[in-house]
């Protein structure tokens, strides 16, 4: 993570951390192995950025870099010798966009790095699950994403505009999901 805010500041390309990395900070202890990303539509910078990671022991592969940036997908940077990997995404879409207008500073090991904003996090949590809608509850809590979800929404749901939450979940056709993950945190809260 050092690296990568090094190489992330240097260039001063704009990024925000989601995933995993952006739930542990707000207190869920959890592996991952990746890095999850979202840069500014920058093609200058994100060069730069690319070659600074290069030069710190990161394999980056041209080729799905190109991919990525043509298809709008993920781009996979793998640390050398390891199985981490950082999983980058260009914003391009609204979610993205606002996920990276709305990043906060947050400190790690002494690192001060932009992580996306608990709203955020949940949000992104709730667009990776989809519709869960046929799932049974025993398996749904057998999904870091969903046991991420609701970790986070136990500890801080008091801070969460409900309203906006709800639009923009409403938005993506995604109320039926934060509605059962809503009840599900109700239900545990009780216990």
């Amino acid at each position: 993570m050092k690296r990568v805010a090094t190489a992330l500041d240097k260039t001063r390309l704009r990024y925000v951390i989601v995933g995993g990395v952006a739930v542990i900070a707000y207190g869920r202890p959890r592996t991952t192995t990746d890095l999850d990303l979202i840069v500014e539509k920058n093609p200058e910078k994100l060069a730069e950025f690319l070659r600074e990671l290069k030069t710190q022991q990161f394999e980056v592969l041209d080729q799905q870099v190109k991919a990525g940036l043509v298809e709008g997908g993920n781009i996979s940077i793998f640390v050398k010798h390891s199985l981490l990997r950082i999983d980058l995404t260009v914003a391009t879409k609204q979610d993205q966009i606002e996920a990276l207008d709305s990043a906060i500073r947050y400190t790690f090991e002494n690192v001060i790095l932009k992580v996306a904003p608990i709203d955020q996090v949940l949000y992104g949590k709730i667009l990776y699950l989809g519709d869960i809608e046929g799932i049974p509850e025993e398996e749904l809590l057998e999904y870091n994403d969903v046991l991420d979800f609701l970790a986070i929404y136990l500890r801080n749901k008091d801070k969460l505009d409900m309203d906006l939450f709800k639009a923009k979940v409403t938005r993506q056709n995604l109320a039926k999901t934060w509605f059962r993950l809503q009840k599900l945190a109700n239900k545990i809260e009780l216990i």
